[in-house]
């Protein structure tokens, strides 16, 4: 079980919270005439491959999430994020400032089949005495949708939801050959287009709970570009979204990338105290 702290705004329980919205492989060698490019099955397993031994590993992340309103000349704004994969507790923490703002927290955490999210500060008003809020995103997505959706959590939050809908069934992905990295290192560019009301659809979500995610989605088409480096890691996860904007109705274009280093040091994530956590689902029952 792993866990990765991240800082940003969780888009899948944006529905929930009001937001702004509900080996490795090589694509082939760059000394010879011609790259022989991966097939899109074979791309598939390249990055499963490289995801794979990405998780068995402690890794640093360095995140940026840039949101900029669609055909407008309204520049919009960046938030950056730090962050580590911790392989022996399974979790993920990133530290962020959103646009030039206060600092936020978040720890992802993965047990017993459930995505689990700590922020810091919340969204909504907590009882005196607690700092952190927790959502269970996989409970979340059942009482929603009465399936598992904790996949709707993007790069900026979870580069490996990201990886995970890149090894969807029905994504469409190609092999875009060596690609160069601004930290000047070579590395294979695979890229999928996937429709996450179609991926939904495939876990089971359905009826009226799939129009639902559709209509909390709003754009469902997403661009996840992955680059592989010749270790056989993942050194990059882009993903490209159109949202919305839950309180103005404007279109948002969404770019998130995650940056990968430092394997194998000696990184360690901790959960917030429990005296300090109050549960989202009890807070709002009473």
């Amino acid at each position: 079980m792993k866990a990765l702290r991240v800082t940003g705004i969780l888009l899948a329980a944006a529905a929930v919270l009001g937001l702004a919205a509900c080996g490795g492989g090589n694509g082939g060698s760059t000394t010879g005439a011609a790259t022989k490019l991966l097939t899109p099955a074979q791309s598939k397993q390249a990055v499963a491959a490289a995801t794979a031994k990405t998780i068995d590993s402690t890794v640093h992340l360095e995140l940026s999430v840039a949101i900029k309103p669609v055909g407008s000349a309204d520049k919009g704004g960046v938030y950056s994020a730090t962050g580590d994969l911790d392989r022996t507790e399974g979790k993920i923490a990133v530290d962020e400032r959103f646009m030039g703002g206060n600092l936020r927290q978040e720890v992802l955490s993965r047990a017993n089949g459930h995505l689990i999210l700590y922020e810091t500060p919340a969204n909504v008003p907590l009882p005196k005495g607690k700092t952190w809020l927790k959502i269970d995103l996989t409970q979340y997505g059942m009482k929603r949708y009465r399936a598992d959706t904790a996949f709707l959590a993007g790069a900026d939050q979870d580069p490996f939801a990201a990886l995970a809908l890149f090894a969807a069934p029905s994504a469409k992905v190609t092999d875009l050959g060596p690609d160069w990295l601004p930290d000047s290192t070579l590395n294979s560019h695979f890229r999928a287009r996937v429709n996450v009301v179609t991926v939904a659809k495939a876990k089971g979500v359905k009826g009226v709970f799939l129009g639902a995610l559709a209509a909390d989605v709003g754009q469902p088409v997403q661009t996840i570009d992955v680059w592989v480096s010749k270790q056989g890691r993942v050194a990059r996860v882009r993903v490209q979204k159109l949202l919305r904007d839950a309180n103005t109705g404007q279109q948002l274009r969404q770019t998130s990338i995650a940056d990968f280093s430092r394997f194998g040091e000696p990184l360690h994530v901790s959960l917030p105290p429990a005296a300090r956590v109050v549960d989202y689902f009890a807070l709002m029952a009473k």
